[in-house]
């Protein structure tokens, strides 16, 4: 997956402006783990999160 379009106060930033993207997920049984983050080449991170999902084994095929 990628990044196709980035809209900045209404404008379309030109590619060489749209961040670099970082995904990660890892989880065992219920539990699943992710880290996300953003960053941009001349300011480094702009944007992150982390969390963990609780699925329950019902919504779990």
């Amino acid at each position: 997956m990628c990044l196709e379009r980035l809209h900045f106060l209404g404008l379309l930033c030109p590619r060489w402006g749209h961040p670099a993207i970082v995904a990660e997920k890892s989880g065992e049984g219920e539990l699943v783990h992710f880290n996300v983050s953003a960053s941009l080449r001349w300011i480094r991170l702009v944007s992150g999160y982390w969390g963990t999902l609780r699925i329950p084994k019902e919504l779990n095929p």
